[in-house]
C-alpha cells in the first residue's frame, strides 16, 4: 500500500517558544478533532490552580479597603462642604492671642517655680501672682512683709532670721541698690540644721527711648526673669565634707555641723532676664523675645554701672557647679536694677526702666 506523502511532522521535531503573547495560537484535541486557540483567550480557572485561597483572601481584602477608602472620601467630602472652618480657625487664633498675651504678662506663676507644698500668693499689680518654695513636713508659714513663706520646723530652735528687699523707683537717680550675697556662719555645734531661704524676683517694665517705636515716644518692654539662685553650704575644712549647692526651698541637713565644725551658707541672688513687648501696645509681637542676659551678686560689676559685666554668666555656671570664685567681692555687687540699652558711658538714652521692681532675699537657719 502506498502513501502519497510521508513528510509527516512529529511532535518531538516540533521547536519550542520561550514567549508567547496574544495572537500566538496554541492547539487543543477534543473529540478526535485538532483545534488552534488565540492565546488571548487561554483562561485559567480559579479551581485549576493551587493557590486559589491566597487569591480569593487577597481579594477580601482588597474589597475591605476599597470600602474603608469610599467611607474616608465620604467624611472628607463632608469637611470640605463645611463653611464655619474659617470662622473656627478665627476664633481660634483670637484665643491663642489672647493666652498667649496673658502668659507675656505673668498673670500667674511661672510653673517651674511651682512645687507641691508651694502656696500660692498674690504680691499686687497685673503681674503680682507668686509661689513660694515648697514646705515640707513640720514646717511653719509665716508671713513678713504681707510675702508668705516656711520659716522650719516647729521642732527646731532659731538660729538666724535674715530678709532684705531690694526696692527701687527713682530711676533719675544713680544710686542704684546694691543686691548682696546673703550670708551667715555657725558659732556652735549642732546635731541637725535645717535652712529656709529663698530669693524672688519682680519684673518691671523698661522704655527704650533708642528706638521711637510705633507711638514716637519709645518702645516699652517687660521683663520677664528667670530665677537663677542658689544656696551655696560651705562646711570647715577640718569637716572634710564638700560645699553643696542647693536650688530653693527648705534645706534639712541631718548631720548638723558634724561636730564642732563651722558651717557657712551664701545665698547668692542670680537671674537671667528675657524682654519681650509690651502686650498693651498694638505693634507688639509676642513670638519676639530678647535676652538680655545673667547677672550673679558674685560679679563684679560695680555701684552706678547700668550693665553687668559679661563674666557673670561664666561665675553663675561655676556656682551651679559647685565652685565659688576664689575671690569673693569685699563689698557685694551691683546688679543694676535699671537695664541701659547702650554701651556707651556717654549716651545712656536706654536707661528709662528697671530690670526688676523688687527682689526678695530670706534666710532662715535653725538647728537642734
Amino acid at each position: 500500500m502506498s502513501i502519497g506523502n510521508t513528510n509527516f511532522i512529529t511532535l518531538d521535531s516540533i521547536a519550542e517558544i520561550q514567549d508567547i503573547a496574544d495572537g500566538d495560537y496554541v492547539f487543543t484535541v477534543s473529540n478526535g478533532v485538532i483545534y488552534k486557540l488565540d492565546f488571548q483567550n487561554f483562561v485559567i480557572p480559579l479551581q485549576n490552580v493551587d493557590f486559589a485561597s491566597t487569591i480569593e483572601s487577597m481579594s477580601a481584602q482588597l474589597i475591605s479597603l476599597t470600602n474603608a477608602f469610599s467611607a474616608v472620601n465620604g467624611t472628607v467630602n463632608a469637611l470640605s462642604a463645611l463653611t464655619s472652618i474659617p470662622e473656627l480657625s478665627a476664633n481660634w487664633t483670637s484665643t491663642w492671642q489672647t493666652v498667649n498675651t496673658l502668659s507675656a504678662s505673668n498673670w500667674l506663676p511661672n510653673l517651674d517655680t511651682v512645687s507641691p507644698g508651694s502656696v500660692i500668693y498674690y504680691e499686687g499689680g497685673n503681674t503680682g501672682w507668686r509661689a513660694t518654695q515648697a514646705g515640707k513636713e513640720g514646717n511653719v508659714l509665716t508671713v513678713q512683709n504681707a510675702i508668705p513663706s516656711f520659716a522650719g520646723s516647729s521642732t527646731m530652735s532659731g538660729i538666724a532670721s535674715q530678709a532684705v528687699t531690694y526696692e527701687y523707683t527713682d530711676t533719675n537717680s544713680a544710686d542704684f541698690p546694691i543686691i548682696e550675697t546673703m550670708s551667715f556662719a555657725t558659732d556652735q555645734e549642732w546635731s541637725a540644721l535645717q535652712i529656709n531661704w529663698d530669693v524672688s524676683w519682680k519684673g518691671g517694665s523698661i522704655l527704650n527711648m533708642a528706638d521711637a517705636g510705633a507711638s514716637g515716644q519709645g518702645r516699652r518692654y517687660f521683663s520677664t526673669i528667670k530665677n537663677k539662685s542658689r544656696l551655696y553650704v560651705q562646711y570647715d575644712a577640718a569637716a572634710e565634707r564638700p560645699p553643696e549647692v542647693y536650688t530653693g526651698g527648705n534645706v534639712y541637713l541631718p548631720a548638723g555641723t558634724g561636730g564642732n565644725h563651722v558651717v557657712t551658707f551664701f545665698v547668692i541672688p542670680q537671674f537671667e532676664v528675657t524682654l519681650t513687648d509690651d502686650p498693651e501696645e498694638p505693634w507688639a509681637d509676642l513670638n519676639w523675645a530678647y535676652r538680655v542676659g545673667e547677672a550673679t551678686s558674685l560679679g563684679n560689676t560695680g555701684s552706678g554701672v547700668t550693665r553687668w559685666k559679661e563674666t557673670d554668666p561664666t561665675i553663675i555656671d561655676s556656682v551651679i557647679d559647685g565652685v565659688l570664685p576664689v575671690q569673693l567681692p569685699g563689698t557685694n555687687s551691683n546688679i543694676p536694677y535699671i537695664w541701659d540699652f547702650d554701651r556707651s558711658a556717654l549716651n545712656h538714652v536706654g536707661k528709662q526702666g528697671p530690670v526688676y521692681d523688687r527682689c526678695r532675699v530670706t534666710l532662715i537657719v535653725q538647728g537642734r
